[in-house]
């Protein structure tokens, strides 16, 4: 519930929202009027690290992650929910505090289709701390990135004991796929360098490695009773948010 305005107290009225200091200065017994709290407030953590700069099919993992943000950001608009944005790579980057005003929202689409990284490394526990200072009332927080991250767990934790907290695992089909490479040679985005990987041998290797990296994170979100959905750079992101919110709303009823 938030306040709304004063009006004269009324018999039945609950005593404890008098307004006393309204009621001193008419000689009148003034009493708080509320009203419900209908919106929500949403706030989208966008990774824009080096890493999500891979793609081979579709579109690029940041092409991916910036269309998903900016459906959230529609829809929220469409609902008359606020939308903050947090833009992070090793740091927080730029911050948009909820508004629900259009011009709010369109500039927050804006930056989220146009922004040039500072930064090409990623650390999500930096993001996650300053959300948790700046916003103090319960809110729906979408974390939209590749999750090439470490030691984020506790701290997304404590997130989702205040918050709401879903994420959004972006990912290449060619990261779980590699051994259909007959060699491959690949780079570390973030940390700027090269690996070349012989077929057979080094290839399997690494995709064996890859899939347990991915089935670690999973298992860690789902440990802390964290949401969590997978989105394909060759697959429409519509598709999945419809059917990853549709079965939340079966788990909740």
């Amino acid at each position: 519930m938030e306040f709304d305005e004063v009006r004269e107290y009324q018999y039945g009225d609950d005593i404890k929202n008098i307004d006393w200091n309204v009621t001193a200065r008419s000689n009148h017994l003034y009493t708080k009027k509320f009203m419900e709290e209908r919106e929500l407030t949403i706030n989208i953590l966008l990774d824009v690290s080096h890493s999500l700069k891979f793609g081979t099919k579709g579109r690029l993992k940041s092409e991916l992650a910036v269309e998903t943000a900016a459906l959230i950001s529609l829809a929220a608009l469409k609902n008359g929910d606020k939308v903050g944005l947090t833009l992070f790579s090793e740091k927080v980057e730029k911050y948009y505090r909820p508004q629900k005003k259009r011009d709010h929202i369109f500039q927050v689409i804006r930056d989220i289709l146009v922004y040039p990284p500072i930064s090409g490394k990623s650390k999500l526990t930096n993001a996650i701390e300053f959300i948790q200072k700046v916003q103090r009332k319960r809110s729906i927080i979408f974390i939209l990135s590749d999750m090439i991250v470490d030691n984020y767990e506790h701290a997304l934790y404590l997130l989702s004991k205040r918050h709401d907290v879903f994420v959004f695992f972006v990912a290449d089909p060619a990261e779980k796929t590699l051994s259909n490479l007959s060699a491959a040679s690949l780079a570390d985005l973030e940390e700027d360098y090269d690996v070349s990987l012989h077929p057979f041998r080094d290839v399997k290797n690494e995709e064996k490695s890859l899939s347990s990296f991915f089935n670690r994170h999973k298992d860690a979100l789902l440990r802390k009773n964290i949401k969590s959905c997978e989105l394909l750079t060759d697959r429409d992101p519509i598709n999945d948010l419809v059917r990853f919110f549709n079965q939340m709303k079966v788990v909740q009823s």
